[in-house]
């Protein structure tokens, strides 16, 4: 059919419905695809913005991107997916909110960072993080600290106390509190205590 480069309907809303598939059929396919450049030019960009809010209390435009229901059957996947590149590194995926405030990344390799958009390692955070705690704790972690809710295990899948190590562990540059939390030793133990001893 005809195609318009440059289409503006004041106050109209834009629906796109593909068609429905039959008793047994696929329902149609709806696809963007950019051009593709030249020898040396970057291929054609796709950008999904919603309007501006307006006046002093206008909310801009939702965008939401959802698969459809089933009630028998399995629901459709969504796929974010950048681009493969052949002799180049291929693209990341970037989620920002609040304008352009990066918040995570997915780079091409796999690796996934919080707060960075150069994650060297499989996970990355810069920043706090908090695990197995609620929505806004009473707790709050350090700069650049860990707060667990749950035991930990190091070599070990089922920790039963709050910190399992299994195998040799080195502790440089600090010191080490049991029942306190200003330990002003090497080793501070709140409390009593049996060295050299196998019993229970």
């Amino acid at each position: 059919g005809d195609s318009s480069t440059n289409g503006t309907y004041p106050g109209a809303n834009v629906t796109i419905t593909t068609g429905n598939g039959g008793q047994a059929g696929a329902a149609g396919t709806f696809t963007l695809t950019g051009g593709t450049g030249g020898a040396t030019g970057a291929g054609g960009a796709i950008s999904l913005t919603t309007g501006a809010g307006g006046g002093t209390s206008g909310v801009s435009g939702a965008l939401t991107l959802a698969t459809g229901t089933t009630t028998s059957g399995r629901s459709g996947d969504l796929t974010l997916r950048s681009g493969a590149a052949t002799g180049g590194n291929a693209g990341d995926i970037f989620f920002q909110t609040n304008g352009t405030n990066l918040r995570m990344t997915v780079a091409y390799g796999g690796n996934v960072g919080i707060g960075t958009s150069t994650p060297g390692t499989t996970l990355q955070v810069a920043g706090n993080g908090m695990i197995g705690f609620g929505a806004a704790p009473a707790v709050t972690a350090a700069t650049n600290g860990l707060v667990v809710g749950g035991n930990v295990g190091i070599g070990v899948s089922n920790p039963g106390n709050k910190l399992s190590v299994l195998g040799t562990a080195d502790i440089f540059g600090g010191n080490l509190g049991i029942g306190t939390s200003s330990p002003g030793a090497r080793l501070s133990v709140a409390g009593g205590g049996l060295f050299g001893y196998s019993g229970t």
